[in-house]
């Protein structure tokens, strides 16, 4: 697997943003904690996860997103908050927000 580092700006709400790409290309990835595991949603990178979407999609009430420690127990190659739309590498169900 290649993977190629994109040089990022911070923008004015704290998130990170790709030099040169316009929003509407960026998407981002959320961990969503189910009775089953993570299942991780890849979302608008501009829009914030709505948890009942993402209860409904996981078809489970209890759903909500995972904290910064399960985050680093589950995927410990990876900051908090960086984890990748792969969720065949890692092992985990996979939303996408088609907008």
């Amino acid at each position: 697997m290649v993977l190629t580092v994109i040089p990022h700006r911070v923008a004015d709400d704290g998130r990170a943003r790709p030099v040169d790409v316009p929003d509407e290309a960026i998407v981002r990835t959320e961990v969503v904690m189910t009775g089953a595991g993570p299942a991780i949603m890849v979302i608008p990178g501009a829009r914030d996860l709505d948890v009942d979407l993402a209860r409904a999609a996981v078809a489970d009430p209890d759903a909500r997103r995972a904290t910064e420690l399960e985050l680093l127990r589950l995927f410990p190659g990876y900051d908090a908050g960086t984890v990748p739309p792969l969720s065949l590498m890692l092992l985990a169900p996979m939303y996408v927000d088609p907008a």
